[in-house]
């Protein structure tokens, strides 16, 4: 029985033929694949600049220092995503700030973080006292799934904050026809398992000049187009190498997202009368790129997302919890109000189980993936052994 993996990097003979081109040319560091990248995914967003950088918290990292988050600086974020988030908030010296989330798009709800910020201005911990701080807004897009941008931002302009997408996981979707990247500065991540799969790599994209530039800058050990250093910086550049994989995956990704588009429906179709299991939903005016799709499976199912994951490796499926997903749980000291209780984000990550989403997953894995799935709902099942 072949192992039906999470996900898998669709690499073929022209990715290997670009790669090879650079390997062969002798110039591996950044370079002319780097500016063309910059160059394409600036179009492909709608963005006037795009700034390449080795991952995608440092795209979020220099996104942040650009917009002036510093030492004390607060940071409003999801409680439900990628820790790797907070990472690149204490980076700057900021306090991470941690917002519930709408249950139904897994996206921060803007009614909570209205609550959110109502709280914090008086909010006071054993060292600080916070009134009014100014700070950002990370609007963090997940699963493929956009943030709902336009309450967020009405709600970041009225507090005086900066607002960020971190769009790691949504590249090429849209808001209302609007690309994901264009709405804000925002930060995207070329890692393994993403749109754009180049093992590593990010990219800043951003409508300002000013941000644009420092971001530039900050890369490159904090030196200027003329080769000044009159401050400290990172080095945070990608390699031409790196540049030609993602350049050649951009140029099909449209078709890559419609493929795992018609992967989503299918698993919706196969699955949509399981008691107990909830496919994704989506936001309406949304284009929803589904770059991982996870279900979630509630009191009616038989088995939790654990037992699930066990189970679904017997049958030879690759699956996982969300269970690392939960911002709270990972890190509540490092948060302002980390011991709070986020009730929805919470449920979220105990609940959500994933599926194995890429663009090559044939017809005939997808079948395996939802007859395991039924087969756990049938009242003969025996779950003792499904949960051994």
């Amino acid at each position: 029985m072949t192992r039906i993996p999470l996900t898998c990097p669709d690499i073929g003979a022209a990715e290997v033929r670009e790669v090879e081109a650079v390997i062969r040319s002798g110039k591996l560091e950044q370079g002319c694949e780097v500016e063309a990248l910059e160059r394409r995914l600036a179009e492909f967003t709608g963005a006037r600049y795009a700034v390449a950088v080795n991952t995608g918290t440092a795209a979020l990292h220099l996104a942040l220092l650009a917009h002036g988050a510093g030492r004390d600086d607060l940071v409003y974020t999801s409680a439900l995503g990628e820790p790797a988030i907070l990472d690149a908030i204490h980076a700057t010296g900021a306090i991470p700030v941690l917002v519930d989330v709408d249950p139904y798009t897994y996206t921060m709800s803007p009614s909570a973080l209205e609550r959110t910020l109502s709280s914090c201005t008086h909010h006071s911990t054993g060292v600080h006292h916070y009134s009014g701080h100014a700070g950002v807004v990370l609007a963090v897009h997940l699963f493929g799934q956009p943030c709902d941008m336009s309450d967020l931002r009405q709600l970041a302009d009225r507090h005086g904050l900066a607002i960020i997408e971190v769009a790691w996981d949504a590249l090429g979707a849209a808001l209302h026809g609007e690309p994901v990247g264009s709405l804000a500065t925002a930060s995207f991540s070329f890692q393994h398992g993403r749109a754009i799969d180049a093992g590593e790599g990010g990219m800043l994209t951003t409508d300002s000049e000013s941000v644009a530039f420092m971001a530039r800058k900050l890369r490159n050990y904090g030196c200027d187009c003329c080769g000044r250093m009159d401050e400290y910086g990172f080095n945070y550049r990608m390699t031409d190498v790196t540049a030609a994989l993602a350049l050649t995956q951009l140029e099909v990704l449209e078709s890559h997202i419609e493929v795992q588009t018609s992967v989503a429906m299918n698993y919706a179709q196969g699955l949509y009368d399981v008691e107990g299991l909830l496919p994704p939903s989506v936001l309406p005016g949304t284009r929803h790129t589904f770059q991982r799709y996870g279900v979630r499976l509630i009191d009616r199912f038989p088995l939790q997302p654990a037992g699930a994951v066990r189970y679904m490796s017997r049958q030879g499926i690759v699956t996982c919890s969300g269970e690392r997903l939960s911002v709270p749980r990972m890190a509540r000291a490092t948060c302002l109000n980390g011991r709070d209780s986020f009730p929805e984000a919470e449920r979220l990550a105990r609940q959500l189980l994933f599926l194995p989403m890429f663009a090559s997953l044939g017809t005939e894995d997808i079948v395996r993936v939802v007859h395991a799935l039924r087969a756990v709902a049938w009242p003969d099942t025996d779950l003792d052994e499904l949960s051994e």
